[in-house]
């Protein structure tokens, strides 16, 4: 009797042991873990964006190249230039550009003087903002100043111990017939961050 109690006790014993280990079972996989480490992104201003002495009833661009059209006579190219950033990031990255601008320039008594950054002096459009890697606009990349650009290969180009390019700022102003007399000043920021 003893053996046939011992035998089912066995039997029950052997299938809780296999049964157990068949629900035992695991599954596991590995990932890999990285970073790119990249330059931080800084953004200096070089040089202001200036009109110099616009004439009342006239609209006066300043391309990136720094050259000044206006739509009256006797053009003033006395205090004009173009406006310059100059950008440093990381090689081989994406890095996208855009801008904070003004829709107008503020002068005395609130008055104010339109500005564009999207077209010419007869209101024809062109891009007044650019990027490369000279400070004299040599072979510039124009772009929309009011949908920024994403550049997918940031270059290699030294610029004061960085690896930089420049950002130029052109812009028309439009100057009414019966506009105030005075200086105009506003501010154009420009935002770069990795994508």
């Amino acid at each position: 009797m003893k053996s046939t109690i011992l035998k089912p006790l066995a039997f029950f014993a052997f299938l809780m042991v296999f049964g157990m280990n068949a629900m035992a079972q695991s599954a596991n996989a590995n990932l890999s873990a990285s970073a790119t480490i990249l330059d931080e992104i800084t953004v200096e201003q070089e040089q202001d964006l200036t009109f110099g002495q616009v004439q009342v009833g006239s609209n006066k661009t300043i391309d990136l190249d720094g050259n000044v059209t206006s739509s009256s006579n006797g053009i003033s190219t006395v205090g004009t230039g173009v406006g310059r950033f100059m950008l440093a990031a990381g090689a081989g990255s994406n890095v996208k550009l855009s801008f904070t601008l003004p829709a107008a320039l503020d002068g005395p008594n609130s008055e104010t003087l339109p500005i564009s950054f999207t077209e010419d002096p007869t209101g024809t459009a062109l891009d007044l903002v650019g990027y490369g890697n000279s400070d004299d606009a040599n072979g510039v990349t124009r772009f929309s100043a009011i949908n920024g650009v994403d550049i997918a290969a940031f270059p290699t180009n030294a610029i004061n111990n960085k690896n930089g390019i420049y950002v130029f700022v052109g812009g028309t102003v439009k100057a009414a017939a019966d506009q105030a007399i005075g200086q105009y000043t506003g501010t154009v920021t420009l935002t770069a961050e990795y994508n």
